[in-house]
């Protein structure tokens, strides 16, 4: 009789059906092999059949949300749904499902799952006349992380960001230039104006500290309103630590005192140079600070977090 245990189960236990496919390179195959939720539908082969002239595939009309769901609790949903809430409003995704559904899809996905951390992508995109939604993630690495190297963007992968302030599917464009990036050795690039405005990095937020002030690029500019970026500004003001979002050059991370970046699934990562620059502090004193902080916002609905991303674990069963 054919196995009709579902794929991701196969590779737990260590058997393959002659039919899958090798698993790509660089990830691991549990990632590869997990289900996915397609309007509301457990699918175990994470197959999903999209038009090809379709909105989301064409064109990328779409819109996405990454965060960690550590030990059954995703983190932040709340505000992660709010997001891309809004943001479907103004792209004319709608009906826009709403936080009961999407938490359903959430739920399908974790009993699924249910022993795996996991960095879950909530999708959000049209398909002819259809708004479609998928859930689906990937085994979550919460390895340590050294502190970062970053440069600016390579000329010609830093354009016109009139969608900055949304997550889009189309999103080549910052692939591409945090791929450029790591092949000179960078972890992130900086998006920086004509004017030398630093504004973000391909996927994170930026922040700097001189003489102890908390400095960040404000939504005013052409940035995505970054949920991790939300709660270290709430943080840090509620602990009493000046807050000012402005912007910023490039020579002024140079001369700064700290830099972090933060980013929903790796939370608080000190900087350790700017362009070829390094700092002086790298984590400093102050970016310590919010770390813990941040650890503690992230630990209130129970475990212990680790490099502000709540790594607790269920016990095995």
């Amino acid at each position: 009789m054919p196995d009709r245990t579902p794929i991701w189960r196969r590779w737990k236990r260590g058997t393959r059906s002659r039919a899958s496919c090798a698993p790509s390179p660089g990830r691991s195959p549990v990632a590869d092999r997990l289900p996915i939720v397609v309007d509301g539908v457990l699918r175990e082969d994470g197959r999903v059949d999209v038009l090809a002239l379709g909105g989301g595939l064409n064109t990328g009309e779409g819109l996405f949300e990454t965060l960690p769901v550590v030990a059954q609790r995703p983190h932040f949903f709340d505000r992660h749904v709010a997001r891309i809430t809004e943001g479907a409003r103004e792209l004319g995704l709608l009906p826009a499902p709403t936080p009961e559904v999407w938490r359903a899809d959430l739920d399908r996905l974790g009993r699924a799952a249910p022993t795996l951390d996991l960095a879950v992508r909530l999708l959000l995109f049209r398909d002819g006349e259809r708004v479609r939604r998928i859930v689906a993630g990937n085994a979550l690495d919460l390895g340590p992380q050294a502190p970062a190297r970053i440069d600016r963007a390579a000329p010609g992968l830093d354009g016109p960001r009139p969608l900055a302030h949304l997550k889009t599917l189309n999103y080549l464009g910052p692939r591409r230039a945090h791929a450029e990036g790591r092949t000179r050795g960078l972890d992130e690039v900086l998006f920086v104006l004509d004017d030398g405005r630093v504004l973000e990095g391909s996927r994170s937020t930026v922040f700097l500290v001189r003489d102890g002030v908390l400095h960040t690029p404000p939504l005013t500019l052409p940035i995505l309103p970054g949920v991790t970026r939300a709660v270290l500004l709430e943080e840090a003001r509620g602990a009493g630590i000046p807050v000012t979002e402005r912007g910023f050059t490039l020579p002024e991370l140079q001369e700064a005192d700290e830099v972090f970046l933060s980013a929903s699934l790796r939370g608080v990562r000190p900087v350790a140079s700017v362009c070829g620059t390094a700092l002086p502090a790298r984590p400093g004193p102050l970016t310590l600070r919010i770390r813990g902080l941040y650890v503690r916002r992230v630990a209130a609905a129970g475990g212990e977090p680790q490099n502000g991303v709540d790594t607790s674990r269920r016990a095995s069963p």
